[in-house]
């Protein structure tokens, strides 16, 4: 009985496994198809279309896209991790009562809970009168309205977890703030400045809405580039399916680089004294 115990729990995981994994299949299987055999998962009548992958990468503006994306993702991440950083640092450092502080982060948590087409008109109208329309710049302040919310309440979070004796003792060693802030707060903060910008890259990354209302060809991001795949009453799922995973490789990489730093950050808290 306590051998079926044991087993109980890993088949639950193995079927939630599958339950997660078998879409990203479904994709990679449709991606290796003819339009024609995509209606049916199991209907092969044609060898393995490398192709799709290529017409893809050729199609729609689609490289363009890819990497006007991935500068976007990166200046949205930085400026949110820098600003909200130091912010974070202040809103817990700073000598105010508790009342001000719990004030700033509803605030901050409220912001997040702001549906994104509630910033679109605003956004629109101001961009078109200060040129930011369509261009990499605007883009990146945009998705501030997404990232940065969650950048500083996160970082709070660990930032209050720190013991502020080892800041005030490298103080008397003799270190500046911005030395205190480089030398002792970023490196042990490092996993939850980690997590952030990953969560942050992932937002930007996949993001449709602000992209879709505030670009049109100069800045326009994959998500976007992806919809016009579609033609006038079809779909070429194949090529979108091959379009799809080409979208998830950096995300995958950037699992992969920084996986110890995001159980760091996930697990920070978690086990209290």
């Amino acid at each position: 009985m306590k051998k079926y115990k044991r087993f109980i729990p890993y088949l639950l995981l193995s079927v939630i496994s599958i339950f997660f994994i078998f879409p990203v299949i479904w994709v990679f299987v449709t991606s290796l198809k003819t339009p024609v055999d995509a209606v049916n998962f199991l209907q092969f009548t044609s060898p393995p279309q490398f192709s799709n992958y290529r017409d893809a990468w050729n199609s729609a503006g689609f490289s363009t896209s890819f990497f006007n994306t991935l500068l976007i993702a990166i200046g949205a991440v930085l400026l949110s991790l820098l600003t909200g950083f130091l912010m974070a640092y202040s809103l817990v450092r700073a000598p105010i009562g508790s009342r001000v502080k719990g004030f700033f982060q509803r605030g901050i948590n409220f912001m997040r809970i702001i549906p994104e087409m509630v910033f679109l008109i605003p956004l629109f109208v101001l961009y078109q009168k200060f040129g930011l329309y369509d261009t990499k710049l605007g883009l990146m302040l945009a998705f501030q309205v997404l990232t940065l919310p969650y950048c500083i309440l996160l970082l709070c979070n660990f930032i209050v977890d720190l013991p502020e004796d080892l800041e005030w003792a490298a103080r008397l060693d003799g270190c500046s703030e911005l030395q205190v802030l480089t030398k002792v707060v970023v490196p042990l903060t490092l996993p939850g400045i980690v997590t952030s910008g990953i969560l942050s890259f992932i937002t930007v990354w996949t993001s449709l809405m602000f992209p879709l209302a505030l670009s049109y060809s100069q800045a326009q991001t994959i998500a976007v580039s992806i919809s016009s795949f579609k033609g006038y009453g079809s779909f070429n799922w194949p090529v979108m399916a091959a379009a799809a995973l080409m979208v998830t490789i950096p995300q995958i990489i950037l699992f992969s680089m920084c996986n110890k730093y995001l159980i760091s950050g996930y697990t920070m808290g978690a086990v209290k004294e």
